[in-house]
């Protein structure tokens, strides 16, 4: 009998471990990433050299050359929605093809904001999209999604006979998961753009500066959950009637900061893998495409990320301080 109590021994010595809920979405968001960080920094440098070539004067914008080469470049992002459902389905426990077929629904062509087709509702209910108009580089609703199928396929999965699981789950699964991505995820998403359009509008009547400090500040964020898009109809409006935007300038220095947060990491870090990682991201956030620095360095690291956040806030006021306009939408980083 010597120590007493082994059990309440145990409970004592072990200390209950807190829930941080930061922790625990930092960890899905790297870890549906991490598989694609290779390929996503290649994306990135292909296309900051495609801008490069361009204003150098090598391409031309509107040629064949730049219109494939971009198309190689673009793709990840445009396709995030399949891509991440790959991943997202290997760490969430769902098999990858169910993920990918519900990212694919997600971009068919009658779903993205080019199509003449009708698809405002689903079995009669209203069916509302993102404020992009579809769910092209959308990254936060298909995650999501998988989340709940994985969860909602191991509820129901046990009660299928064995016989014809193999169709039948899929295509409960799929179906559901599907439905109520359109049904729910994109109307919150929808809402949520809708209700910041308005907040940025409020707020530039307001003050500039603050305007400046708070897009600066959140545009990563904003970025992480697809919301950024509520901000392009408005930098479009202002280019257009009065040929000139704050929206663009507010947000550069989000672009440097990263860079910059990726540049002392890569001199700091005694991690062999980490050090790998910092060329690449380096060079693809120079050039306007930060992804595969917020993804695969800073935002795991959680300080870097919310440093980057404080300084593009700072910057942000900065130029709207100073009075700096943008007069068109052209490349990202360094080629703005």
């Amino acid at each position: 009998m010597r120590g007493g109590n082994p059990v309440q021994q145990e409970g004592t010595d072990a200390a209950p471990k807190k829930f941080d809920p930061f922790g625990a979405f930092v960890g899905i968001i790297t870890g549906v990433f991490t598989p694609a960080l290779g390929v996503l920094c290649a994306c990135g440098i292909l296309k900051g050299l495609l801008f490069l070539f361009v204003a150098l004067g090598v391409l031309d914008g509107a040629g064949s050359t730049y219109n494939i080469l971009y198309s190689l470049g673009d793709a990840f992002f445009y396709f995030m929605p399949i891509l991440l459902a790959y991943s997202a389905a290997k760490k969430f426990g769902l098999p990858e093809f169910e993920g990918m077929i519900i990212g694919a629904g997600l971009l068919y062509p009658y779903m993205v904001s080019s199509s003449t087709m009708e698809h405002g509702s689903l079995f009669m209910i209203p069916v509302t999209m993102p404020s992009s108009g579809d769910y092209s580089s959308s990254i936060i609703p298909i995650i999501c999604a998988v989340a709940f199928a994985a969860w909602f396929e191991k509820l129901y999965k046990k009660f299928i006979p064995e016989t014809i699981k193999m169709f039948t789950v899929p295509l409960i699964t799929c179906t559901v998961t599907y439905a109520l991505t359109l049904w729910i995820i994109g109307p919150i998403a929808s809402a949520a753009a809708d209700l910041l359009a308005l907040f940025f509008s409020w707020l530039a009547g307001i003050s500039g500066i603050v305007y400046g400090f708070v897009i600066g500040g959140l545009w990563q964020i904003l970025v992480m959950f697809g919301l950024h898009w509520a901000l392009v109809p408005m930098m479009l409006n202002n280019l257009q009637s009065v040929g000139q935007d704050t929206i663009l300038s507010a947000m550069l220095g989000t672009t440097f900061a990263q860079t910059g947060a990726v540049l002392a990491i890569w001199v700091k870090t005694k991690n062999a893998k980490t050090r790998a990682l910092c060329p690449p991201a380096f060079i693809s956030a120079i050039a306007g495409v930060t992804e595969p620095a917020i993804y695969g360095l800073t935002l795991p690291k959680k300080k870097p990320f919310v440093v980057t956040c404080v300084v593009a806030a700072i910057t942000g006021a900065a130029m709207v301080a100073t009075n700096t306009i943008a007069y068109s939408m052209g490349g990202l980083g360094v080629f703005a």
